[in-house]
């Protein structure tokens, strides 16, 4: 197989829909914000949410107590 595609029969958005739907691994992506912009069923199912797309555009506050965090952690930041 040629790099670039994983498989030539799924575009990038089907392959981030197999992996958004039955990864165990917990997986997330923020902006510089710290707003969720993607997450999986594992992650979403740690905060109680059935469907990833519904925690886009939130962020930590949403899901913590204020006092549990600092509003830009430095571990999201690389």
């Amino acid at each position: 197989m040629s790099k670039g595609k994983l498989n030539p029969f799924f575009s990038d958005e089907k392959i981030l829909e197999i992996i958004r739907d039955y990864s165990n691994d917990t997986i997330y992506f923020k902006d510089t914000q710290s707003r969720f912009i993607w997450n999986n069923r594992s992650h979403a199912a740690q905060f109680g949410v059935s469907d990833p797309r519904e925690m886009a555009g939130k962020t930590d506050a949403d899901y913590f107590p204020k006092e549990s965090f600092t509003p830009i952690d430095i571990t999201d930041i690389d």
